[in-house]
Order: C-alpha cells, then sequence, then structure tokens
C-alpha cells in the first residue's frame, strides 16, 4: 500500500493526479493502437487491389503528419507547464 505522506493533501492535488494519470494512459492507449493499426494494414496488404495498395503506400503522409501534430502538442505542453 502507499504511504500516508504521499498521499493528496486538498483536491487540487488530486484532480492533477488524476489528469496526469489518464493523460499518460490515453497516450500509451493511443500508441498501442497506432501500432496495432499499422501492423494490421502491412498484414492485410496481402492480395488487396493495386487501388488499395496504392491508398496505403500513400497513407505514409497521414502518420507523418500526426506525429508531427503529437510531436507540437507535446513540445508546447512542456513549454505551457515550463513556465
Amino acid at each position: 500500500m502507499g504511504d500516508a505522506d504521499d498521499a493528496p493533501k486538498n483536491l487540487d492535488e488530486f484532480s492533477d493526479f488524476v489528469i496526469g494519470t489518464l493523460l499518460t494512459g490515453f497516450g500509451i492507449v493511443a500508441v498501442m493502437s497506432g501500432m496495432t493499426v499499422c501492423m494490421l494494414m502491412i498484414v492485410g496488404a496481402r492480395g488487396r487491389s493495386t487501388v488499395a495498395k496504392a491508398a496505403l503506400e500513400s497513407s505514409i503522409w497521414l502518420w507523418v503528419g500526426l506525429l508531427i501534430g503529437g510531436s507540437f502538442s507535446s513540445i508546447g505542453g512542456i513549454l505551457v507547464f515550463a513556465n
């Protein structure tokens, strides 16, 4: 069990802890689901039509855009909390 000294002292500390835990959990779930989707797209590439394969090959730009957007979001969050 936890120590009583580590417990939140007021509602602000508790809400910060809950929000931080949820954000971390959502981030882990988002990364895991993104990896799963990528794996399923690769596995499902067999037997597809040429149009579907071309669309799958060009979807890399979507993933790059999501990666850049997530990076900017993380950097912005770090900068906001740094001040």
